[in-house]
């Protein structure tokens, strides 16, 4: 059966118009007796036995139904009742002197305990029923009361005279609005029970039922009308309680429904049987019986049926769309069920577009209750054909759901979406463009999420697999899977992140991951007719081995998805054991000849340089043979370690031989041996030359052996105590050398840095394993002031990598050689050295140079027009006299401008001209024929004119500078040219992408639209980048400048970099702040370490809002342990940063009137002291007096103000952190130390109120103190006039974000005691059945609240509208970067 939507959508105005009939629903379900209709058939009888045995009660007046409850002032949630019940205007439930049933009470209790056994107690409760029905429904009325936290109870009077709506607004005002709070959504463990015990028992009630008091025509219909009415009250507690009720009671009725229906298809099959005979064999009277069940069914069916309808309509329709999530989502649970259990009546459109339009709720819990309900569907196969219609119209969001903000929504989506997939694989619901939108969740941060994208990923490859290599065996097919793996790794945009690949797939895929022959074979090509892989699929291969062996190994999520630190069960370390010793066994053998195949690939080699990290080392010297395997590996790594000169391979190499040479194994001296051979040649190597490269005697050859053969020593240093082969006086030679004739060469300084270093580091580790005497200590500490010295040297260099290589080593021996690290040794106090103040400032000054500094202004990311102007401090006489050109005259000097965006072809022309006159001036002030500018633009123009590429760089620059200016000077217009710049930028962007894009994509881009739809960052788009067209002038340029052996190689780098700059430049970008992070990092451990005072970390504070981005975190830890090392100094130090600030701005600036971004800053520092004021009033106090003492600083006769006197107002900020007995103080230091005259200044007058200002609110010490009382909860709950104090924090923290909670009082109520400030209106109350203030729903509201009028016409109900999409759509998950993400702890930072 396929009914169209459109037409489905009719049906829902017809079902709403019926919906809000309020008490004609109630009545159909209150006045359903009928009377019982036997058929008139010839031969047949009444049935034998009576229909219903339990309904003995009279039937009351049913006509009593609830019409809609007036309008409430407020809703607010209730406290469960625990106790008894409570009378307060109305009596308690008269009990007859012979019944001694159970009572609502003790129902109430045994719910709540949880422990009671609910089928005895609802067996009591029937008896007591069949004794009394009024009595019995009583009971069941005053525990639904009791249920919703009311602590009204229903009389027999009440019971008796009053209608549904009157019983409801009496309770109502019984309501008690101590607590916000009812059973269902209290607080603690004993009221999570309470929801699962209270849904049991009416499971329960319905099931004792179903063969008698459920067809006595009267209990169900009077609770369910109670229910309908209680549903619609403005009371939270009533709506919620008897929605979830109304609810359970339904789904109990349909499996009785369900369970009728089973009986009356069996009954009319017996019966057509037994019809179809002759009638000499006819049982008549097993046909009478059988016809006289089927009409009692049938019965039965319709009353069940008119039941469900009649709760359908008058409380899920109204319920699923409630302001209250909870409700919705118990709804749309339900209807999860019904479409489950009874597909017959329920798996259609007309309920499941209910479904449908939940999806787009904006609270994620009535998301997972729809994506839920779809789930149940999909797992049946019988289901998958009536919901096609369903899926076709919901697709599109069901897919956009895999980004839901929620990520247990966006799991369970795409669990559902692999449902789909797995029933409906002929058809192919899902296109492949479709599921490529799921493929990337692989690489997200959320582990569930990513599993759950990672077996969808499975499972698409397996059809894949299915369907392409059905004639492959079972070794084939994981060859297969493996090749589709690498080729959908090479394929997606986020390289780098195998380990995250792997971990998406371990799950499912973890058989085809351990898979390491299969690997390995495809890498060895050890079978001859499987296909070989090509380069770039072995480095991937490799990649994807190695992660998995990581992941077998070690057991442990990858970095950024462990949260926590992992615990291993029993199972799980016999698991991981079992790897470890297959990856062992397995890898032993293979690995020396893995690397000896990729052993020149430095990415390959570096990836299985880790693998034996992963192994149970002790294996190799379990036997003899091993043994060779271990000589062999020994060989290639020293072989390796030869070949290369990388940082990151001997890296590599120098991790796994320090793992190969612990003394934990019985083969370490035999790796020890290996390595110490190999440093000896290195070392004779590097000495053999060490002379004639000091000397600069030594040829091109002698000094590249000298400077591979000090790289590779200088990266084992790290690894291995080198201190015996002494080679600290040979680097300090080398780099007092460097330093003394400004030869910075990088190939020697660097390693020379670490070597000597890592000898300083290793050399103190020993002095506390052994006995040194003091004459050793002394040498010790003399080199290491000579190391110091020249590293103070080294840190305002031109180069940066011998530059940052020097700042970093110097604060690591620093902290190494500090007072504080040889406190507890007396012994080594000797050692203790303190840097010079000369080191302090140059220490000081690479901070302010080198990492507070604007992207523009980075070397990396250095613009091109900052080159031409960064010669502005060189003296045109000297320039003019060395190079012999006027260009750079005043004269022709263009105006100094920042941004040049319409003189870019200018710029670079003149950037061009002046290139070699400006190589000449660098090389004679190199050679100090003209005095070299310590200027850091000097340096920077320097670096720059030394790359052979950067003529031809700017060539291309210039380029695309000269397709652009021109569009760019047209439009800097007054005139109307509007509608001529389509045509105008098409041409422009057509002409630039065919530079780079292919013909056959640009071919088809013959208008504006179909241009747009060119995917430019797709790299299948873009060109060979040895056809990129590059222009005439930069390809000459390259032929100019470059004529080395590598012009090739440089020449596809170039243009590799002309198609993916921006990739490569951000690149750097990462790079670099990690770096710089790392730098600061490191300074920061010397302030907080002591080494360098406090008063040092102002050259941190002052950009902490400036590089909040940045480097904020670090500098908000280095802040808080300021204070704990000392309170007092570190407000001092908060003080003298604001202090050095507000001079510069001064000097700058001499009206100090812009204090902006100082007071922001302010703001800041002010809201590091945290919220216990009592523990920071000394340092508070002290921040005040020192800036007090600045402000009124160098105040003289003559002037009318101090200079300083602006300072107060950046003072002022820190005043709300201030206790009143503080404030007062201050202002008596005010009065006392100036004069009087001074108050008269309007900053002093605006400082003065800071102090003296009283919050009109209480201090958070006495509302503590009166929230333990318990005298200022109403207060609390209405709202108070806040402070400044209390204010500023309370913005900052999530308190302020927190929903004040409905009230629960009536109208009634509500007109006695308004709270004040509040303005009348529906925004005082639960705003009910209505989800969403749309003006058709707001008028659809109003109709609920006014009573329905007797002309009999129908309410129009507004068309229901899709729910807002923004909010689901945004996605939570971001993709990986590719940035190292740094720990904020400094203490990670030392590793």
């Amino acid at each position: 059966m396929a009914l169209d939507y459109k037409t489905d959508c009719d049906s829902l105005e017809e079902l709403d118009d019926i919906s809000d009939i309020g008490s004609d629903v109630e009545f159909q379900i209150a006045s359903m007796a009928r009377r019982k209709r036997v058929a008139s058939a010839p031969g047949v009888v009444p049935p034998k036995r009576p229909r219903r045995e339990t309904a003995v009660g009279p039937t009351p007046n049913t006509s009593c139904s609830p019409i809609p409850s007036p309008p409430c002032s407020s809703t607010q949630s209730q406290q469960p009742s625990l106790g008894t019940s409570r009378r307060a205007s109305l009596r308690a439930v008269p009990r007859n002197k012979g019944n001694q049933g159970i009572t609502a009470g003790e129902i109430y209790e045994a719910i709540c305990s949880g422990k009671s056994a609910i089928v005895a107690v609802v067996d009591e409760w029937l008896e007591s029923y069949k004794e009394g029905q009024e009595e019995g429904l009583l009971v069941l009325i005053n525990l639904i009361v009791r249920c919703c936290g009311c602590k009204g109870v229903v009389s027999r009077e009440m019971f008796d005279t009053m209608q549904n709506v009157e019983v409801i607004s009496m309770l109502t005002k019984e309501f008690d609005e101590d607590s916000v709070n009812y059973p269902l959504c209290s607080p603690g463990h004993q009221w999570k029970r309470f929801k699962a015990s209270l849904c049991e028992f009416v499971q329960v009630l319905v099931r004792s039922c179903q063969n008698g008091v459920l067809h006595d025509e009267y209990l169900f219909s009077s609770l369910l009308a109670l229910l309908i009415g209680l549903s619609d009250s403005q009371v939270r507690a009533f709506r919620h309680t008897s929605t979830l009720l109304a609810m359970k009671l339904m789904t109990g009725l349909m499996k009785v429904s369900v369970v009728v229906y089973a009986q009356l298809q069996t009954s009319q099959r017996r019966y057509n049987i037994e019809s179809s005979k002759s009638a000499q064999d006819r049982a008549t009277v097993m046909l009478e019986d059988l016809q006289a069940m089927i009409t009692e069914l049938q019965e039965n069916k319709e009353e069940l049926s008119s039941l469900t309808n009649g709760t359908f309509r008058g409380v899920f329709v109204h319920r699923y769309r409630d302001s209250v999530a909870e409700i919705r989502a118990a709804c749309i649970e339900e209807l999860g069920v019904w479409l489950r259990e009874d597909p017959e009546e329920f798996l259609n459109d007309q309920y499941l577009k209910y479904l449908g339009w939940m999806l787009h709720d904006k609270q994620s819990s009535v998301r997972l209750q729809c994506v839920h309900a779809l789930q149940g569907l999909y797992q049946k196969r019988d289901f998958i054909g009536r919901l096609e219609l369903f899926f076709s119209r919901f697709k599109g969001r069901i897919l956009a759901m895999v980004l839901d903000k929620d990520p247990d929504v966006a799991v369970e989506v795409i669990h559902l979406l692999l449902l789909i997939q797995q029933y409906d694989r002929e058809e192919e619901c899902l296109s492949e463009e479709e599921c490529s939108n799921i493929y990337p969740l692989v690489f997200v941060s959320h582990h569930g999420l990513a599993s759950a994208a990672g077996a969808f990923f499975y499972s698409k490859l397996k059809s894949m697999m299915a369907s392409e290599y059905q004639e492959l065996v079972t070794g084939g097919n994981k060859a297969a899977f493996i090749n589709m793996l690498i080729s959908f790794y090479i394929q997606c945009q986020f390289h780098d992140h195998g380990a995250y690949l792997v971990d998406s797939l371990w799950g499912v895929a973890g058989s085809e991951l351990r898979d390491w022959e299969t690997m390995t074979s495809l890498l060895l090509h050890e079978s001859e007719e499987k296909q070989g892989l090509i380069y770039e699929e072995e480095g991937v291969l490799i990649e994807l081995m190695m992660c998995a062996i990581r992941q077998a190994a070690e057991a442990n999520l990858p970095v950024g998805r462990a949260h926590g630190k992992r615990i291993l069960s029993t199972k799980d370390k016999k698991t991981q054991a079992q790897d470890r010793r297959r990856i062992t066994t397995h890898f032993i053998p293979l690995l020396p000849q893995l690397l000896a195949k990729y052993s020149a690939d430095v990415e390959k080699v570096c990836l299985l340089l880790k693998a034996p990290l992963y192994f149970d080392l002790e294996t190799y010297s379990s036997s003899r043979r091993l043994e060779k395997y271990l000589d062999l590996l020994l060989s290639q790594i020293c072989s390796i370690v030869e070949k290369h000169t990388e940082a990151s391979v001997l890296e590599a190499c120098t991790r796994l031989a320090c793992a190969l040479c612990s003394n934990s194994f019985t083969f370490s001296a035999r790796a020890q041996r290996a390595f110490g051979q190999l440093l000896d040649c290195l070392t004779e190597c590097f000495t053999t030359h060490f002379n004639d490269v000091l000397q600069g005697t030594a040829d091109e050859d002698e000094m590249y052996s000298a400077a591979t053969a000090f790289k590779r020593i200088a990266a084992f240093s790290s690894a291995k105590d080198l201190t015996s082969l002494e080679l600290f006086d040979p680097c300090l030679q080398l780099l007092k050398r460097g330093v003394k004739s400004r030869d910075f060469d990088k190939e020697f300084m660097v390693p020379a840095l670490k070597c000597a270093a890592f000898h300083l580091i290793w050399a103190r580790a020993n002095v506390t394993n052994s006995t040194f005497t003091e004459v050793q200590l002394k040498r010790l500490k003399k080199e290491m002031h000579s190391f110091c010295s020249v590293c103070k040297h080294c840190l305002s260099l031109g180069q940066a990598e011998i530059r940052d290589q020097a700042f970093e080593l110097l604060c690591d021996l620093l902290l190494l050689y500090s007072t504080g690290s040889v406190r507890s040794e007396p012994s080594l106090r000797l050692l203790a050295s303190l840097p010079s103040d000369s080191l302090r400032s140059e220490l000081a000054a690479f901070l302010l140079d080198f990492i507070f500094t604007d992207p523009e202004d980075d070397e990396l990311t250095a613009d091109k027009p900052r080159i031409k102007h960064s010669y502005i401090h060189t003296s045109n006489q000297e320039y003019g006299e060395c190079s012999g050109s006027s260009q750079w005259s005043n004269s022709s000097r263009l105006p100094a401008s920042r941004h040049r965006w319409l003189e870019n072809v200018e710029v670079a022309k003149r950037a061009l001209q002046i290139l070699p006159s400006l190589k000449t001036y660098i090389s004679a002030a190199k050679s100090k024929k003209v005095t070299e500018p310590c200027t850091k633009s000097f340096k920077k123009t320097e670096i720059i004119v030394h790359d052979d590429l950067f003529p031809a760089k700017l060539n291309f620059f210039l380029m695309v500078a000269r397709e652009i200016t021109p569009f760019l000077k047209l439009y800097q217009t007054d005139k109307p040219m509007l509608p001529f710049m389509c045509n105008d930028l098409t041409t422009m962007l057509k002409s630039l992408m065919e530079r780079f894009v292919k013909s056959s994509v640009m071919k088809n881009a013959t208008n504006p639209v179909k241009l747009l739809k060119v995917d430019h960052e797709d790299t299948d788009n873009h060109m060979d980048v040895t056809k990129l067209k590059v222009g005439f002038a930069t390809e000459r340029a390259f032929e100019e400048h470059v004529k080395n052996s590598g012009a090739e190689r440089l020449r596809l780098e170039f243009r590799q970099s002309c198609a993916r700059q921006e990739e490569e430049e951000e690149k750097m970008k990462i790079a670099a702040l990690q770096r710089k992070r790392i730098q600061l990092a490191g300074y920061c451990k010397l302030v907080i370490h002591g080494v360098l005072d406090l008063s040092s970390a102002t050259d941190l504070f002052k950009h902490y809002s400036k590089f909040y981005k940045e480097f904020g975190d670090i500098i908000k830890e280095t802040l808080s342990k300021s204070k704990l090392i000392s309170p007092v100094q570190s407000a001092k130090t908060i003080c003298l940063t604001l202090q050095q600030l507000f001079s510069e701005r001064i000097s700058n600036n001499s009206s100090g009137q812009d204090l902006g971004e100082i007071r922001d800053l302010a703001k800041k520092l002010a809201m590091s002291f945290g919220i216990d004021l009592h523990r920071v009033r000394k340092p508070l106090v002290s921040l005040h007096r020192d800036g007090i003492d600045f402000a009124f600083r160098n105040s003289e006769q003559g002037r009318l103000h101090p200079p300083n006197l602006a300072f107060l107002e950046i003072l002022s900020e820190f005043s709300f952190k201030l206790l009143h007995q503080d404030r007062i103080q201050l202002s008596e230091f005010l009065k006392a130390e100036y004069p009087i005259a001074a108050f008269s200044w309007p900053l002093v007058r605006m400082y003065k109120c800071s102090l003296e200002y009283i919050s009109l609110s209480k201090t958070g010490e006495e509302a503590g103190r009166e929230e333990k009382n318990g005298t200022a909860k109403r207060k609390k709950t209405q709202g108070s006039v806040s402070s400044d104090s209390s204010e500023s924090w309370l913005d900052s923290s999530s308190i302020r974000n927190l929903s004040t909670p409905p009230l629960t009082s009536t109208a009634v109520r509500g007109q006695k005691r308004p709270p004040p400030h509040t303005q009348p209106g529906p925004t005082r109350f639960d705003k009910g059945s209505f989800l969403y203030e749309s003006e058709d729903e707001f008028s659809n509201r109003l109709c609920l609240i006014e009573e329905d009028d007797a002309e009999g016409q129908e309410e129009e109900e507004a068309e229901i509208e899709e729910f807002e999409r923004d909010s689901d759509q945004d996605s939570a998950y971001t993709l990986p970067s590719t940035r190292h993400t740094s720990i904020s702890q400094l203490e990670d930072f030392s590793q």
